[in-house]
């Protein structure tokens, strides 16, 4: 198949095979650019390809459908808890600082703050705070249309915090980290 023939592929037609985030080389820690991509199971080859030959290096990673409940804050984005972890130079004892949960702006898959989206801190009841806030510090109680402060209990943390305790534990070069969880369909951190 060419490209001439794939440019006249009518999509719809085609199953849809995987979704991936696809994401340029890291510069400092922040991935330069990242898209979503949809390869359809009669094309996936030539897709790759010309990802490659218009973008040269690059990582793809599997599209994560989110549990219901972090999808309500922003369906377009992958929004994410971090967890930031402290292993003691006392006892190497393992200790949950601070929870946050990051929810990008609508229309963009990242839940990064830098690129509109805010994030907001999680109790240790596990419950959202009142306000959460932007890069530039701005506070915002509602976001995406939701009210924070209308928000119940925040499901799974109890597995987030177990996976972050074992993620730390065989971290041995830090003290610490702040790790991030997407929370899949099934509410397994991911």
């Amino acid at each position: 198949m060419g490209i001439t023939q794939y440019r006249t592929v009518d999509r719809s037609q085609c199953r849809l095979e995987r979704v991936f985030v696809q994401h340029k080389p890291v510069q400092r820690g922040i991935a330069r650019r990242s898209r979503l991509i949809k390869l359809y199971n009669i094309i996936v080859g030539l897709e790759l390809r010309r990802n490659a030959q218009k973008f040269g290096d690059f990582v793809l990673q599997d599209f994560i459908r989110q549990h219901d409940f972090y999808k309500q804050f922003n369906e377009d984005s992958n929004n994410t808890v971090r967890a930031l972890v402290y292993r003691s130079v006392k006892d190497d004892a393992i200790h949950i600082l601070h929870r946050l949960l990051r929810i990008g702006k609508k229309g963009s898959y990242l839940d990064h703050d830098n690129q509109g989206g805010v994030t907001i801190g999680i109790s240790e009841a596990w419950r959202l705070n009142d306000e959460g806030r932007d890069y530039h510090g701005r506070a915002y109680e509602t976001f995406n249309d939701i009210t924070f402060a209308d928000i119940g209990a925040v499901p799974f943390m109890d597995k987030v915090e177990e996976a972050a305790r074992r993620i730390s534990s065989v971290i041995h070069y830090a003290r610490l980290l702040a790790i991030d969880f997407s929370i899949d369909e099934d509410g397994e951190p991911v």
